[in-house]
């Protein structure tokens, strides 16, 4: 309430110094020259450390001759606008990067030539546009029990459907795999001990390939790092691009 404010001091009300007297400082600009100061952002450290964003107003308060004889000021929190904002921004800009991508990987499919040279191309670019620093393309087996890497942007290996048997049934009834932490995820745990926490693979996003509707592979975009929350637009992206992969196997 206010009298938690009411006779008290910038210095005293949980401002870090540097901030109150740069609080104090605003004020004494707006009384000195009797105008008015009018959305200003300005930073402040809150009590438990975190930090807030205000859009801050000042006028000078004037007595019945005119003569300013205060300020009063007021405050809007923005902080969680401005990372509202933020978050927008770097959506957009990861959509302009997909689509970029997608439009370059496009390309490539439909110019045809070498399939084996498409696959690296779409593993770097894949890579290169969702940040992971592991990306590769998996192949069923001629016997259908397991799948071999085709191409990887970083290392190689074989997983055996015997082995990994919760992986290979989410391969079969889903259209995409968003492990955010994939070293706990049911789906993907099975990989732990002997390929996830080897290669410091927080989370994976994996994408079975249909060619001719028959699944034939996998497109894996792996995090190297913690955990991470696969966006909505980064799990369409990375199907998209499985779709790319399964056009030019058809082709």
């Amino acid at each position: 309430g206010s009298g938690a404010v009411v006779g008290r001091t910038d210095f005293v009300l949980g401002k870090a110094p540097a901030a109150a007297e740069e609080f104090r400082a605003c004020d004494r600009r707006v009384i000195a020259s009797g105008q008015p100061l009018l959305g200003v952002e300005e930073a402040l450290t809150r009590p438990d450390g975190s930090r807030a964003v205000l859009l801050t107003s000042k006028v000078p308060l004037r007595d019945a001759a005119g003569a300013v004889v205060g300020v009063l000021g007021v405050y809007q929190d923005i902080t969680a606008r401005q990372a509202a904002e933020a978050d927008l921004r770097r959506r957009d800009a990861r959509l302009s990067a997909q689509q970029a991508a997608l439009l370059a990987l496009g390309r490539d499919v439909l110019r045809g030539g070498d399939p084996e040279a498409a696959l690296r191309r779409v593993a770097e670019v894949t890579a290169r546009t969702l940040g992971v620093g592991r990306v590769s393309v998996w192949r069923y087996t001629a016997d259908r029990r397991g799948i071999r890497c085709a191409d990887l942007y970083e290392a190689a290996a074989d997983l055996s459907a015997d082995t990994y048997p919760a992986y290979f049934r989410a391969l079969e009834e889903s259209d995409v795999i968003p492990a955010a932490d994939a070293q706990a995820d049911a789906r993907t745990g099975e990989f732990a001990a002997a390929y996830l926490a080897p290669l410091g693979i927080g989370a994976l996003l994996d994408v079975p390939l249909r060619p001719f509707g028959r699944p034939e592979g996998v497109l894996c975009c792996e995090h190297l790092g913690p955990p991470r929350r696969w966006e909505a637009d980064e799990q369409v992206f990375a199907m998209a691009v499985g779709g790319l992969v399964s056009l030019a196997r058809e082709r």
